[in-house]
């Protein structure tokens, strides 16, 4: 990468001269190429562009069309291809909110679905998306049960993977319905305990270990956080959205 005079960084184009074949394709439509707006230092390449430092940071990314919210986290200087749009920063509590239900129902309420079920995840639309400003302690909560998703998703562990996604959702219900949550009696959070992190010189045996031991905790048919997911669809609202995701 090279900086450019107005302080972004620019990829260095490509050397068409390197790729006699295809510049002789392309010297075909010379003159169409020379119109295009998007036009590099040559009308062989596509000009720079503003956002390109985005793609050097951790990042949340998602494919444009899908019959549900797919949003994952992709490295630092993990490049996409249009038109696969990104958030800069790859903040897990961000990330854990756009995955859920109610999210999802709101997303999907802004716009139209195509054939097959299909929905268009436009920017346009995951931007209206009102992200509730809660404490640092809360979305420590919802960061570290990203964590773990991500986690057992790279070892294959997916009902734990699941029962986390669900745990997440019943928490992402009480962050926007607080109230018809409290009365019916399903809160999560106040049972849920303290999560235990996991640490970046962890190796994915440790991280495995922490994930199994909450796991255990949690899904215990006795504990008040697995009751309350199991019943909470109870809650008027709630059920009304995984309805409405059900069509």
């Amino acid at each position: 990468l090279i900086n450019t005079h107005n302080g972004y960084k620019s990829i260095p184009p490509i050397r068409i001269d390197d790729y006699p074949a295809i510049k002789a394709h392309l010297s075909q439509y010379r003159n169409k190429l020379q119109k295009r707006q998007d036009k590099g230092v040559t009308p062989y390449n596509l000009r720079n562009c503003a956002y390109l430092p985005e793609f050097e940071k951790e990042k949340i990314v998602w494919g444009n069309l899908a019959l549900s919210c797919q949003f994952a986290v992709a490295d630092a200087g993990f490049y996409i291809n249009a038109p696969s749009p990104l958030i800069g920063g790859g903040d897990l509590y961000l990330l854990a909110l756009l995955n859920s239900s109610v999210a999802d129902f709101y997303i999907r309420s802004l716009g139209v679905t195509r054939n097959g079920g299909y929905f268009e995840y436009k920017p346009m639309f995951v931007e209206k998306l009102p992200v509730p400003m809660i404490s640092c302690e809360q979305k420590k909560v919802f960061r570290t049960l990203a964590e773990y998703i991500l986690v057992n998703t790279r070892n294959d562990q997916k009902l734990q993977a699941a029962f986390f996604q669900q745990l997440i959702d019943g928490l992402v219900y009480e962050l926007y319905f607080p109230n018809e949550i409290k009365e019916a009696g399903k809160e999560i959070s106040l049972h849920l305990g303290e999560l235990e992190t996991l640490t970046d010189n962890m190796a994915d045996e440790k991280k495995l270990a922490v994930i199994q031991h909450q796991f255990d905790s949690l899904y215990d048919p006795r504990h008040p956080v697995r009751n309350n997911l199991e019943t909470i669809d109870s809650v008027n609202v709630v059920r009304t959205i995984r309805k409405a995701l059900q069509k």
